[in-house]
């Protein structure tokens, strides 16, 4: 994994990176039946259009709606529709995830993955003076 030679420690949680293109394309698409371990535009809770990714040893279909309570004894991820920042301007923070890999796309740019509630999926580099979201992992203990 790419961030294991720099792991972050947030509020005492230590081992956090942030996935790198290659591990988003793992979990999008490359790991064996992905299409059936991740589904778009899933509510959990009171939040809409959220992207779940299930584990690899996931069996069962995906439904259109969690509770939290489902989703963590499930082991599921939950990526809220976090939308983006561009400046002074924010947008699409119920419509889509915008999220930060950790791979450079250029000297002043990185990949990100734009996920929307209607099952797309779009992988582009990004100034990194963009507000993206950013969602630390860890690896299982």
């Amino acid at each position: 994994f790419c961030g294991e030679e720099n792991p972050l420690t947030v509020d005492g949680i230590s081992g956090l990176f942030a996935l790198s293109q290659s591990e988003w394309e793992y979990l999008i698409s490359s790991r064996t039946n992905a299409s059936s371990l991740h589904r778009h535009g899933v509510k959990v809770g009171t939040k809409a259009n959220c992207l779940i990714i299930a584990p690899d040893n996931f069996s069962g279909t995906l439904k259109s709606s969690y509770t939290l309570d489902e989703c963590s004894s499930l082991g599921l991820v939950c990526l809220p529709a976090a939308g983006s920042r561009d400046g002074a301007s924010f947008g699409g923070a119920v419509e889509y995830g915008d999220y930060w890999s950790s791979t450079p796309d250029s000297s002043s740019s990185l990949n990100a993955w734009l996920l929307t509630g209607g099952g797309s999926v779009f992988v582009y580099g990004n100034y990194r003076d963009y507000g993206r979201s950013v969602r630390l992992v860890r690896l299982a203990q």
